[in-house]
């Protein structure tokens, strides 16, 4: 299994984890997820209170061999990008640039306000770019 593929499967337990349990996934506002068709691993996200939705999407990993007490034990790192794709109506929409604005008004995005799949892999990927998260999994399947 190459790297990317490992975080594919290890995000995505984590997203299966959070949205079995009612509990945590109320506190965090998640509403629903689903994939995303890019070539690299990605998840559409809506939370409650937003009319938005955001993208998480993997756009590197690699594989750490640390030493333990125990021997050497294997570490994958992965970066991915946080991408929001903002309801016109949302007072965070005027903070996105001009251009963002009107691909986000135009038909290139559907009525979950993420977009068509023929027209995901036309964005450049600044657009929308809100941040990054790095993720870092030990051996034992323990995020950090």
């Amino acid at each position: 299994m190459n790297i990317i593929s490992m975080l594919h499967w290890k995000i995505e337990d984590i997203f299966l984890r959070s949205f079995m349990d009612e509990d945590f996934r109320v506190a965090v506002g998640f509403e629903k997820i689903s994939t995303s068709m890019r070539d690299l691993p990605s998840w559409f996200l809506w939370v409650n209170d937003r009319k938005g939705a955001y993208e998480l999407e993997i756009i590197q990993g690699r594989t750490i061999s640390q030493r333990t007490k125990k021997g050497k034990g294997a570490h994958c790192w992965g970066r991915t990008v946080l991408r929001d794709f903002p309801h016109p109506d949302e007072e965070v929409f005027n903070k996105f640039s001009i251009f963002e604005q009107v691909l986000r008004l135009g038909d290139a995005f559907d009525h979950t306000g993420t977009p068509k799949y023929a027209e995901l892999e036309k964005l450049h990927p600044s657009h929308f770019f809100i941040g990054s998260i790095e993720f870092f999994f030990a051996s034992s399947d323990k995020v950090w």
